[in-house]
């Protein structure tokens, strides 16, 4: 969740400057604005693809924990027939 409110944060802080340079239309005409434009564009994207692979990183950790939680916690030895704590790493 931090990985992605950080990128969120960094989204919306060069967001306002580029809401700024569209409303001025001295500025968007320059030649320079196009490269600050483009290079706007690409870290826009990089920051919503570093979002969707964390998303997807959380939403893998939530199944893994869904089946540890659905785990056996106390099993009957088929032999002695005495009760164990399953102390398997995953759950």
């Amino acid at each position: 969740a931090g990985a992605i409110l950080w990128s969120r944060q960094l989204l919306r802080r060069i967001e306002e400057p580029m809401h700024h340079y569209a409303k001025n239309e001295a500025i968007m005409k320059n030649r320079e604005s196009k490269r600050i434009i483009r290079t706007y564009n690409q870290v826009a994207a990089a920051l919503v693809a570093y979002e969707a692979l964390w998303h997807q990183a959380w939403i893998q950790g939530v199944k893994q924990a869904k089946q540890g939680l659905r785990a056996t916690l106390i099993v009957k030895d088929p032999k002695t027939h005495a009760l164990l704590v399953n102390f398997d790493k995953d759950i």
